[in-house]
């Protein structure tokens, strides 16, 4: 709009909201502005309209953005075009917990059971632990593929002071094999000492 044109009758007074207004003035180069105030596009709820910027190649006419308030209460300003076309629907915050929840594996790596089934595969697998000779270095094979399945093997460690136990003390790691057991219990199910 040049300074001599005239503006629409009745803009003077405010009665022509902004996006009228800027429809007119952009009329040749982009087609009328929709009035999306108040929608919501997944996470985020259009709160107003935040203006025209050129695009940033400078072919074609000038973006819409709007302001929106995520549901996390975040407010951003984004295109018109990425909210109608599903591009945009959060502030970033459902990408952020995707990739956290994709990053997780099983949420207990700092547990008990986690920790017995850690230390039962490195003595069988990693000729460098300190009890080697006594499982690895004598055949014993950890056969759980997963934590998830040594987990739904065993279940949550039910006491403190209990321990994981082969009920075969010459077999493997392995599903059946595996049992919570006390020291005491233990002691029970020992390979013979050796004269």
């Amino acid at each position: 709009m040049t300074n001599s044109q005239s503006l629409p009758e009745g803009s003077e007074t405010g009665s022509l909201s902004a996006i009228s207004l800027l429809s007119a003035c952009y009329s040749v180069v982009m087609p009328a502005l929709k009035d999306i105030t108040g929608q919501r596009f997944g996470r985020l709820l259009v709160l107003d309209f935040a203006g025209m910027q050129p695009r940033k190649n400078g072919n074609g006419g000038p973006l819409a953005f709007w302001e929106c308030v995520c549901d996390c209460g975040i407010r951003i300003k984004t295109r018109a075009s990425n909210l109608l076309s599903g591009r945009s629907t959060s502030c970033g915050c459902a990408r952020r917990e995707l990739a956290a929840i994709a990053n997780r594996t099983h949420g207990m790596s700092t547990s008990a059971e986690y920790f017995a089934f850690h230390h039962a595969k490195n003595r069988c697998e990693n000729p460098n632990n300190e009890k080697w000779e006594y499982y690895g270095g004598r055949g014993i094979k950890f056969c759980f593929e997963s934590f998830a399945q040594w987990y739904a093997e065993l279940g949550a460690k039910p006491l403190p002071e209990l321990t994981v136990d082969r009920k075969n003390n010459n077999g493997n790691y392995e599903p059946g094999n595996v049992h919570w057991a006390s020291r005491s219990e233990q002691a029970f199910n020992r390979r013979p000492a050796r004269v």
